[in-house]
């Protein structure tokens, strides 16, 4: 048969009885919990044989049903490939004569255009909710603007409200979170470049299990290091103090910034560093002077990295800094939650706002990230 062309034939063998156990199965299963009686029994199981035959044949006309739609399905597939294959202009649209099919480019467009809309629909919905006067969190009303829209939970996030004699602490949050997050940085750029080169260059007792033990650290999830860094913060005098938290960011992104840079690293040819040598520069020169002026990209994806993992940070924020004037923005957020109440408008507005400095910083450093992601980690 034409329509059975160039499809194993046993295929429909396997389907057919794949059918009749869907639909056997679970009436059968029925049966045996309506018989109520011991299958180890003789009578028990004649019983439940006649129910099972019994059930089958009253499945026999829904799996003839099914039966002939699936026939039917599989008839106009097929005479709708054969439209296509016989029309130029069909054959063109879905297949395509070079390159992706118009039929291919149109869906891959549609996908990315639904994966779009679903990143983006949650941002809309918080901008809806800072514009909405008052703390008016849920609502039935679509639109993104809504008719009473207000700026006021902006302003009242960034310069208080003398009114009811609510001040702000809005920029002291952030300027909090900027001064950790870039000190944060600076550092893991400083020491996963140097340790990433030593990695890459030397053969030294240690290396290949180091790699591992770096690689291993980050299989641990972030819950189980808060105690240990509080227990060791405590005993350091170093909890309700910047350099505390700073420190344990670093420890938690250093590792993976050492494999980053090391994977960008070994697709530098030595040679380059070799002939530094032979011109006079000594280790570190042919580091400073050659390595890493051509690791711009793998440096700025290490320095993006650090600061976005440490800027929207919570859990160890919340753990190192107990004092309100030394949160930062994510802690500062949640003093707008209350026990009974939330500020739904100002949470917003400043959801927001704080969103802008990272965008701003990810858009700039995009051209980075992508080059230093394809050349560092994936070939490390």
């Amino acid at each position: 048969m034409k329509i059975f062309r160039g499809t194993p034939r046993y295929i429909w063998v396997y389907l057919g009885i794949i059918a009749v156990i869907a639909l056997t199965a679970p009436q059968a299963y029925s049966a045996v919990g309506a018989a109520k009686l011991p299958l180890l029994s003789e009578a028990g199981l004649a019983v439940f044989a006649d129910a099972l035959f019994q059930r089958v044949l009253s499945l026999l006309p829904r799996l003839a049903a099914v039966t002939a739609a699936f026939a039917v399905d599989v008839v106009l597939l097929q005479g709708v490939l054969a439209i296509i294959h016989r029309s130029p202009t069909l054959h063109k649209f879905f297949f395509g004569t070079r390159g992706d099919s118009i039929y291919k480019r149109l869906n891959i467009h549609l996908t990315l255009i639904f994966s779009c809309l679903i990143a983006v629909y949650p941002v809309l919905r918080i901008f809806t909710i800072s514009l909405r006067p008052g703390d008016r969190l849920l609502s039935t009303d679509l639109a993104i603007i809504p008719k009473d829209a207000t700026l006021d939970s902006y302003r009242e996030v960034l310069f208080g409200n003398p009114e009811k004699r609510r001040a702000s602490d809005f920029f002291l949050w952030l300027w909090n979170s900027l001064a950790i997050t870039v000190t944060t940085a600076i550092i893991g750029v400083i020491l996963s470049a140097t340790a990433g080169y030593a990695f890459s260059r030397f053969r030294f007792p240690g290396r290949a299990p180091g790699l591992i033990f770096l690689l291993t650290t980050q299989m641990i999830p972030a819950g189980m290091l808060l105690l240990p860094l509080y227990i060791m913060l405590t005993r350091l005098n170093l909890i309700n103090t910047y350099l505390g938290l700073v420190i344990a960011y670093s420890v938690t992104a250093v590792p993976f910034s050492i494999w980053i840079l090391k994977g960008y690293y070994d697709t530098i040819p030595i040679d380059l560093e070799e002939a530094a040598r032979v011109d006079g520069c000594n280790v570190l020169g042919a580091f400073y002077r050659i390595i890493l002026p051509l690791s711009t990209p793998a440096l700025a994806i290490v320095f993006l990295f650090n600061f976005m993992s440490s800027w929207s940070e919570y859990m160890v924020a919340r753990v190192v800094l107990q004092k309100g004037p030394m949160y930062t923005w994510p802690l500062g957020l949640w003093t707008y939650a209350g026990q009974y109440t939330l500020a739904a408008g100002r949470f917003a507005a400043a959801s927001i706002l704080v969103a802008v400095p990272a965008m701003a910083l990810f858009l700039y450093s995009s051209k980075w990230l992508i080059t230093g992601l394809t050349l560092g980690s994936v070939k490390g």
